[in-house]
This record gives C-alpha cells, structure tokens and sequence, in this order.
C-alpha cells in the first residue's frame, strides 16, 4: 500500500506542475509553445520542469538570467502532492477494495481536489473564482453519486444544503453590498453543500469565517493588507470543505461528545 501511496503522491505532484502551468499561461494554455522563463522567455529544458525537483536544483533561480522563479511554483506542486496523498488515504477508509466503482470514486475526488486547488490559486491572485471550475466540480459531483448515493438522498440532503448555505451566503453579499462576500463565493457554496451535505456543510463554513477571519486580523497587524482591502474568501471556503470532507465525522463526532457533556 505504501507503494500505491507513492505513485499517488507523485501523481499529485506533477498534476500541480501542470496547474501552476495553467494559472501562469492563463488563456494562452493551449499554445504548442515549450515552457519557458518568465523573464528572459528562454525555453526551459526537460529536466527544468521537473516538479519541486528541479526547484531546488535551480536554487530557485532561473539557469540563465538567474531571476527568480515564483515562490508559488513549487508550492502549488507539493500542496497538490500532498492533497493528492490525503484524499488517497480518505478513500481508503471508505473503500476497502479496489473494484472499478471505487477507482472511479477515487479518480473523481482527484480532480475535484485539483480543481479546487486550482481555484484557490486563482482567487488568491485574481480575486475571482471561474464559474466554468464550479461547474466543473458541481458535474463531477453529481456524477460520483450515481455511483455511491441513491439520488433520493440527494435530492433530500445534498441539494438543500447546497441551496441553504448559497442562500446565506447570497444574503451577506446583498447586506454588504458584495464588499463582504462575492458571487463567485455564492456559485461555489452551492457545489460545498452538494458535495458535503448536511451536517457537514455547516461545520466547513464555521471553519471557513473562522480561518478567515484568523488570517484577515493576522495580516493587518503585520501590515500585509489595508482595511479597505478586500481578502479573498474562496481560500477559506476551500479549507473548510477539505477538513470537512477528510475529517468532518470525526470533529462532528467529538463535537457532540463536548456538547453532550
């Protein structure tokens, strides 16, 4: 099994060097053009897009002009690693056996991981978060519920926790006049609740205004953001619908206990 691990881990490392390539060309994804230096636009060689690998070779720097390579190149690499490994391990748990159901199932919950580390990056540089990704993630959804759920309990659960937690997410954009919460924020709640459901949902967006709210007090006392500067919330949103997805009936759980007593 540990093998298995480490062709998902590697896996998830190059899918991130292929999203960090997406974030970086933008619409010109699809141009037969070979990777090349953000500065001197030299092509870069084979061994120069090896995930995390060939960062620390290049000491972080460009071979020729010795600029330095975005930070968020490698990061984005190990973080889809290592979401790549952790969504492993939850399958896992839920399926003992390889058949091809559960390989689908696992096939599906690591693009949806993808895309939402893709979304993450893009709202935290561009502060928008694409509808064609919510989308995407909503699709995948539906369609990993053909395969494990009865449509039934969908219908019941999964969709009026993802109309609930869009409707409260509407109603702050409409009280803060869009200043407190985007639309995008609104779309993507609608996938968080199809895809956790209930209780679920609810416990991903306590912890998603909790981080963010953390993090936003954290960075204006160290100077990094003004007041008036708005904070993306897709970031946070994205943290709590993954610790609710790995870990959600474990917290939900202890969190009973704690009330109970």
């Amino acid at each position: 099994m540990a093998i298995k691990g480490a062709v998902v881990l590697i896996t998830g490392l190059c899918v991130g060097s292929f999203l960090a390539t997406v974030v970086a060309r933008g619409k010109r994804l699809f141009e037969k053009k070979r990777s090349a230096c953000d500065h001197c636009r030299r092509p870069l060689f084979w061994w120069e897009n090896i995930p995390v690998v060939s960062f620390v070779f290049l000491k972080g720097r460009c071979l020729t002009c010795r600029s330095l390579i975005p930070r968020w190149y490698p990061l984005v690499e190990v973080s889809s690693g290592l979401f790549f490994l952790l969504t492993f391990l939850t399958w896992q748990k839920k399926f003992l056996v390889f058949t091809p159901t559960s390989i689908t199932i696992l096939v599906i919950w690591l693009a949806i991981i993808s895309l939402l580390l893709l979304l993450t990056v893009i709202d935290f540089q561009q502060m928008v978060i694409p509808d064609q990704i919510v989308i995407a993630l909503i699709l995948l959804t539906i369609l990993g519920y053909f395969f494990v759920s009865p449509l039934g309990l969908v219908l019941k659960n999964h969709l009026l926790a993802g109309l609930g937690a869009a409707g409260f997410l509407l109603f702050l954009h409409l009280v803060t006049k869009g200043r407190g919460m985007g639309l995008g924020d609104v779309k993507l709640a609608v996938f968080m609740g199809l895809f956790l459901g209930w209780p679920k949902i609810g416990l991903s967006l306590y912890l998603a205004f909790l981080t963010g709210g953390l993090i936003g007090v954290i960075m204006i006392l160290l100077n990094k953001v003004k007041l008036k500067r708005q904070i993306p919330f897709g970031p946070f949103l994205v943290v709590g619908t993954i610790i609710s997805w790995w870990w959600g009936e474990e917290i939900i759980f202890k969190l009973s206990q704690w009330l109970v007593f």
